[in-house]
């Protein structure tokens, strides 16, 4: 019997090179017919031919309370008010972030044949779910959520480790804190979820010089912060939404509306649009209902949890469909259950988190896998909490934090084993 005991040892660069090429060939090949909707058209308010002059724009910044984007938004109006169309934004972009935010996921994996080739598989079979779900309902900025957030922990792995010195380390950090910005500004939830992102990146900067976390407030101070001051001042907003209730109350059906405002200026813009929900009214009456439905969680805390344990359960059961749209690809058969694995896998990290939290907290925190995991979490929650009927796409939004969360479980996993055998071999000898 032979003496030598396994060891799993680190792939060279050249080998995560070669994998990203393959995937971003792949990817290409995979998006090259796909397309989102204009975040601009949210609820069929606005069109993108409203904003044809400067003054429109102005007045638009000056005025929406809607949940759309302010950087995402205001992204796609220029581009159509110099080129003609979103084609920048929501073909070239969205295209961009559905390979990239896997290729983030595949970068940040484990650098041993487990985690690059876990990563890999789950990345390619999770981005074609993607690309044949998505277009039920394709928001832009579901794809960008995550593709900003593993940009901001990417930038934030690179500082830790001194890939770089110096003016270098310092734009890292500059580039951490405006993609994190980017992050807050892609969905309304994400300001809950600000806190926990923040703590893990102050832990990580901490052996990095003063510069470098001056850099990386900037753009949050200047750009999430100027916004969220602005609308605050001007409208009373919290999080840049006037809709937070109604989407909360379709997510908690069974508690009693209050008595509502009569939205006397919600008459539609313009021939073939939606109610015009972008009013003072509609944001005090969003406001009632997240007063109702705040109240019912506090006098029945058992009850709302446990609602939430199944609206949780029931984003990562997978389902496909988005309202008209039933795709019937034969990937799909391998998505679900890639997504129930991975499920599983997200689990066992926070279950390893847990254990390790007194004895090795910042360990949580400086591996890629943790942030990816505690942030899958919260967003998982998080969207479970204030929406519903749309799951199928909700999932898309952590799919990438999944990916990296399977990738590094299942190197985990084969190390824990690999040691076991080397044990046993010890022991033999």
């Amino acid at each position: 019997m032979s003496s030598e005991i396994p060891v799993i040892r680190p792939l060279s660069s050249g080998w995560l090179a070669g994998a990203c090429a393959f995937f971003v060939a792949f990817g290409a090949l995979l998006v090259r017919s796909t397309s989102a909707t204009p975040a601009v058209t949210w609820m069929f308010i606005y069109r993108l031919t409203d904003f044809q002059s400067v003054p429109a724009i102005v007045v638009f910044i000056r005025r929406v309370r809607i949940p759309i984007p302010i950087v995402i938004g205001l992204s796609e109006i220029f581009d159509n008010y110099f080129f003609g169309d979103s084609w920048l934004v929501d073909v070239l972009l969205y295209r961009i972030a559905l390979v990239g935010a896997f290729l983030l996921a595949i970068m940040l994996s484990p650098r041993t044949v487990t985690g690059l080739a876990t990563s890999l598989f789950s990345s390619a079979v999770f981005l074609w779910g993607a690309v044949v779900i998505h277009p039920g309902n394709p928001q832009v900025y579901d794809i960008l959520y995550p593709f900003f957030l593993l940009g901001f922990i990417l930038m934030i792995e690179r500082v830790r480790c001194g890939v770089a010195r110096g003016r270098m380390q310092v734009m890292q950090s500059f580039a951490a804190g405006l993609l994190l910005s980017m992050t807050e500004l892609s969905r309304p939830f994400v300001l809950f979820l600000l806190p926990v992102l923040l703590l893990m990146a102050f832990l990580n900067l901490r052996g990095a010089p003063r510069r470098a976390h001056i850099f990386f407030l900037l753009p949050l101070l200047l750009v999430s912060g100027g916004w969220h001051l602005y609308i605050g001042i001007a409208h009373g907003e919290l999080t840049w939404t006037n809709h937070s209730g109604f989407n909360l109350q379709r997510s908690w059906p069974r508690v009693s509306v209050p008595a509502l405002l009569p939205e006397t200026n919600s008459a539609p813009l313009g021939a073939g649009r939606w109610a015009n929900l972008d009013t003072p009214e509609h944001q005090e009456n969003s406001r009632r209902l997240e007063t109702a439905i705040v109240g019912y969680a506090l006098d029945h805390p058992v009850g709302m949890l446990s609602g939430l344990g199944r609206r949780a359960l029931l984003i990562l059961a997978a389902p496909t469909s988005i309202y008209g749209h039933h795709p019937s690809h034969p990937i799909l058969w391998l998505y679900r259950p890639l997504v129930w694995l991975a499920s599983f896998a997200l689990l066992l990290r926070l279950a390893r988190c847990a254990r390790i939290a007194y004895t090795r907290p910042l360990q949580i925190v400086e591996e890629p896998a943790g942030q990816a995991a505690a942030a899958a979490l919260l967003s998982i929650l998080l969207l479970a909490t204030g929406e519903a009927g749309e799951q199928a796409r909700f999932l898309l939004s952590v799919l990438p934090l999944l990916a990296l969360v399977l990738a590094a479980e299942a190197d985990q996993s084969l190390a824990f084993i690999a040691g076991l055998h080397r044990r046993e071999m010890q022991d033999y000898r």
